[in-house]
Formats: C-alpha cells, sequence, structure tokens
C-alpha cells in the first residue's frame, strides 16, 4: 500500500492522545534506497506508446546495469475527485488524499519574471484553457512573486480554478531591467559626458542589474524547492508547468556593456539549479517550461521603445542599437537553453517561441497523463552526494523517451541546509510541505480563553510587541514512517527534529514564535511498542488577544531534512472548550 494511503488508515482512527496501538508500525531506516523513474514514451508522431513491458526497457545507473523490482505503466483517464478529510474543530493536518494513480498538474505563473503586458495575455490564454480543459484533470494554480502563492491547491473542479483566474492580479516585474528607456548612462551620454563617466556609470548599471538577476535566480529556485517539498506528498506523477516570460538563468560573460570586468554579470548557478532540479525528480516533478512572452521581437525594433538610437555626440554610441539587439539575442538563447536543461533533467518538455500558450499548456498536460514507473535499488549504495546518471533506452530507436537523467545520492546529514529549508516552510502562506504528515489539535490553555499580561513560557516575542494574549495549546502527532530513525552507539533507536511554531499577523508579520530541537532515543524493543502511536509533542503559545492572526506549525526532519507544515487560523479555534484540563 502507498506511504499516503497506510497513513491515511492509520490517521483516521488515531485520537490525538492515542491510547490503541495503530497497524502503521515504522520499522527501523536503512542505507538503502529506492530509486522511481516516470517515463514518457511517445512515437514519432508525438502520441503515447502503450503496453511495454520492464523487459523491454535497459536501465543503468552510471553504465552499470540495475534491476527493476517494481514495474507500472499509467494511463490517463477522467479522475475521481479527491475526498477531502472532514476534521473535527480544532483539528488541522496537512494531508491530501490524493489518489494513487492519479497525475498531478501544476501550472505555475510566474509573476517575478513576467512583463506585466504578458501577464495580461497568460492569464487570458489560461482562461482559454481551463473553458476546454478535459473534466477530471487534477490541477492546482500557483503565483511566483517575492514568494511562492497558492492560488488553488490541486482539485478536478473547474469551476474553482476559473473562479480562482479570474481573481488573479498582474504586477509589474520590478526586479527586471527595463530594456524600452534609455538608462541613465544613456541619458548622460546623450548630453555629452565624458567616455570615462560614461563607462563609470555603465559598470554600476551592469553590477545593479547583474545583483537583481542574482535575487530573481535565487528567489525562483527557492519556489521551486518549495513547490518540490509540497509536491512530495501527493503521490503519482506531478506535471509542473512554469509559465514565464523570462527564464532567468545567464552564463555568459557581457563584455560590452561591463568592459572592464565581462564577468560582472556572471553568476554560476549551475549546481543550484542541478540541486533544484534533482529535489523536483525525487518528488516525482516533470517541469514544462512555457516561454508566457511568446514569440519574441528585439526590444530594438519594438514600437514602445523610447531609447535614442540616433544623433549621437560621441562616435561610439551608434553601437548602442547593435549591443542591445545582441544583448537581447544571448539573452534568448541562454533562456532557452535554461527551459531545455530544466525540462530534460526532470523528464518534461519546453514549449518556447509559441504565441498559442493555451495550446502549450494543453499538450504539457496530454505529454504527461500517461508514463511509465520503474523502481529500482541502486547497485552503487554510496551516499557521498555525488550525482547519479540514470539511462533508459528502448530497443526500437523510434520510440523518444522522456525521463529525469539523474539524482543526488545525499548523504544522511544534511543539517547544513536547514536554515534555507526552515525559511522558506515558516513563511506564511507559502504551500505547506508534505514531506512529513502532521495532524496537530489547537485549542485554548484555558476555558473561556482569558487574556493574559505575559506570554507563555519559551515564546520569543518580537519587538514592541506586548499583552494582553490568549495562550493556546498545540499537540501534534508525527507519521514516524516519515522521520529517519538510526541505530546509536548504545544501540538504542534515535531521531532528532526541529519543531517551530510561529504566530503571524494578517499582513504576515511575525508576532511570536518558539523553536525546540527534540530527540527521541528509545531501545528497539520500546521503539517497536511505542511509535506505532506515532511521535506526540505537546506546545503552548501566546496570541495577540486582539486581531488577526494565524499560526504556522513546522517540523524538520534533521538527517534528511525532510519537512511538515500546517498553518491555523486563529479565529477557527478562539472559541472553543479546551482539549486539556485548564491549566495556569
Amino acid at each position: 500500500m502507498p506511504r499516503a494511503l497506510r497513513y491515511l488508515a492509520a490517521f483516521m482512527v488515531m485520537p490525538l492522545l492515542a491510547q490503541k496501538p495503530s497497524t502503521d508500525t515504522p520499522t527501523l531506516k536503512t542505507a538503502a534506497r529506492l530509486v522511481l523513474v516516470d517515463v514518457v514514451v511517445t512515437d514519432h508522431n508525438g502520441k503515447a506508446v502503450h503496453g511495454l513491458k520492464a523487459t523491454d526497457f535497459h536501465l543503468t545507473e552510471d553504465n552499470a546495469p540495475q534491476v527493476p523490482r517494481n514495474f507500472e505503466e499509467h494511463t490517463a483517464a477522467a479522475s475521481a475527485q479527491a475526498s477531502a478529510i472532514q476534521m473535527p474543530p480544532g483539528m488541522f493536518t496537512n494531508f491530501t488524499t490524493t489518489p494513487p494513480d492519479n497525475v498531478t498538474n501544476i501550472l505555475l505563473i510566474d509573476r517575478l519574471n513576467t512583463d506585466q503586458q504578458d501577464q495580461l495575455n497568460l492569464h487570458r490564454q489560461l482562461a482559454t484553457f481551463l473553458k476546454g480543459a478535459t473534466p477530471g484533470t487534477r490541477i492546482g494554480i500557483f503565483i511566483l512573486g517575492s514568494q511562492l502563492a497558492m492560488l488553488q491547491g490541486p482539485t478536478t473542479d473547474l469551476t474553482k480554478l476559473r473562479a480562482a483566474m479570474q481573481s488573479a492580479t498582474t504586477r509589474e516585474a520590478v526586479l527586471k531591467p527595463d530594456q524600452l528607456h534609455d538608462s541613465f548612462a544613456d541619458q548622460m551620454e546623450n548630453l555629452g559626458a565624458s567616455l570615462a563617466v560614461v563607462a563609470s556609470l555603465r559598470q554600476f548599471e551592469a553590477q545593479t542589474n547583474a545583483n537583481q538577476l542574482d535575487l530573481r535566480v535565487k528567489l525562483t529556485l527557492a519556489a521551486m524547492n518549495q513547490l518540490g517539498r509540497y509536491l512530495s506528498g501527493l503521490p503519482g506523477r506531478k506535471n509542473l508547468v512554469w509559465l514565464s516570460g523570462s527564464f532567468p538563468l545567464n552564463v555568459f560573460p557581457n563584455s560590452i556593456q561591463s568592459p572592464d570586468n565581462p564577468f560582472v554579470t556572471v553568476a554560476n548557478y549551475e549546481s543550484e539549479l542541478r540541486k533544484t532540479t534533482s529535489l523536483l525528480a525525487q518528488a516525482q516533478v516533470a517541469v514544462y517550461p512555457v516561454g508566457a512572452a511568446g514569440l519574441r521581437v528585439s526590444p530594438v525594433f519594438e514600437a514602445e521603445n523610447n531609447k535614442t538610437y540616433a544623433n549621437r555626440l560621441h562616435a561610439s554610441q551608434a553601437s548602442r542599437a547593435a549591443s542591445d539587439n545582441s544583448d537581447f539575442e544571448t539573452t534568448v538563447v541562454a533562456e532557452n537553453d535554461t527551459m531545455n536543461k530544466m525540462a530534460e533533467s526532470t523528464g518534461g518538455r519546453a514549449f518556447h517561441d509559441t504565441n498559442g500558450l493555451a495550446e502549450a499548456v494543453a499538450s504539457a498536460l496530454t505529454d504527461g497523463a500517461d508514463y511509465y514507473t520503474l523502481a529500482y535499488t541502486p547497485t552503487n549504495t554510496k551516499t557521498d552526494g555525488g550525482y547519479r546518471k540514470i539511462k533508459l533506452q528502448l530497443a526500437n530507436p523510434a520510440y523518444v523517451l522522456r525521463y529525469r537523467r539523474g539524482y543526488f545520492a545525499s548523504p544522511t546529514n544534511v543539517a547544513a541546509q536547514t536554515s534555507a529549508a526552515m525559511r522558506g516552510a515558516t513563511a506564511l502562506g507559502t504551500p505547506a510541505p508534505t514531506e512529513i504528515f502532521l495532524k496537530s489539535a489547537v485549542f485554548p490553555a484555558v476555558a473561556g480563553n482569558p487574556e493574559e499580561a505575559v506570554a507563555a513560557s519559551h515564546n520569543l516575542l518580537a519587538a514592541n510587541v506586548t499583552g494582553p494574549f490568549q495562550r493556546y495549546t498545540i499537540d501534534t502527532i508525527v507519521n514516524p514512517t516519515d522521520l529517519t530513525f538510526e541505530q546509536g552507539n548504545d544501540g538504542k533507536v534515535v531521531t532528532n527534529f526541529d519543531v517551530a511554531i510561529l504566530v503571524y499577523s494578517a499582513q504576515g508579520m511575525l508576532m511570536n514564535h518558539l523553536i525546540n530541537q527534540l530527540h527521541a532515543s528509545a531501545t528497539p524493543q520500546e521503539f517497536q511498542q511505542d511509535m506505532q502511536q506515532g511521535l506526540q509533542f505537546h506546545e503552548e503559545i501566546s496570541v495577540p488577544a486582539k486581531g488577526d492572526y494565524f499560526l504556522r506549525i513546522v517540523l524538520h526532519d534533521v538527517a534528511t531534512d525532510k519537512l511538515g507544515a500546517i498553518e491555523v487560523p486563529i479565529d477557527s479555534v478562539r472559541t472553543l472548550a479546551p482539549l486539556h484540563a485548564a491549566t495556569k
């Protein structure tokens, strides 16, 4: 039985402070890895190929043959609507009931890297796509801005999806350089400033643009990481359709805009990109980048271009139009290469230089609907962080295969990644990661929920936050099969995880929080007996008595860097009776 369904069976019968053991007994995890590879197989017409067997595939890892332990074919069909878990008041979970053989499609609207005019066209084309979308197709809509936001969670309800698209707004991509107006260096050159002054200004502008590009890349990769963590808890293949006007990964030096230091505009993101695509692949996410700008024309030739390309005071000015055009062509080549690499490394397909965005989205969803899954245990058992190359072949060379091309054999201890991972998981309103399933009970600590002048112990209030407060208890059960247990030197089974509970205002301001590092240790016999009820912990947090606030409950597995999170609106629990006897 898949992990999600095993946990659901135990989760739905497990009380918060369980007395009866669950049947979902966790076991001691070993170093053995099971690698899943989803592969789309099409013929020369782009049609899905059905009926293949495991013996038809030749699978290697770093040129070493691998034997599939499991093989499945998945075919497109109208998917049943996932049933929502009906939780009692005060109970919350990050578990979602996606049918195990259902494909989840995510539309990521990239507002960070897309001009506002292109966003308007993108919204219109997505509305057109949703009008004719195949019933039963499971789709979620996300927005990438300064942080990742979920516009509509994955659903087969097309009415909800269309309503979500109608509510979407556009915003200017403020971090993108203005290509239609003279820069300050251009203006000074037009006024007759010396070549030395102009060169200095251009160097400064190049550095500014490089810093903005660096920020866009980091925000984009962080959003992809968050999506990977959110989608990891959903079974089956996930098709991520990344709709963007610009894919900000520049690996070329610029000797024209920055002659003194042509490498000032270059940052090597290859390592970060490979790690991101690996995380997406491990969560069975295939990326389908779609160029939201459509068939692009150099800004030099756009009617809206207000740059000064004539009446130069210096002979060097005659090359400004050629410089801008060269920059455009270089950027297009680099961004198309980024799209192709992202798609190839995750098993997706790139769509660029097309004005038919609705058709591109439909093609992406169709392409990812029929696939095969091969599972194997690698013959190379080392977890040294090295990159393992995967290669799949069929006897028929006419067939096209799209699959992830490798993965990182991550070492057990990834504590260095903790701070970055936790930052993304703790942010208000971001998709809650589901790598670790949680169930939390949030209730007032005292009957009547009275106001208190002092915050609960171990709470860390933000500056200038004062009482009165209302105190809440948080009792959480963690699915133990999602955590890593290791054998200690004393023969005991141990696990370590971080717990963070944060209080945010409706405007996203952090008001209060607490962070605990928890350590669990048990003999093998105690482990098998006690862990059947799940790992449980209790915390208390104080919330300002007046106003609209939200709780964010986050758990982080130190050994594997996995995350789970739940977000709770305080208004939904403010008037409930306490779960426990009143405490002082």
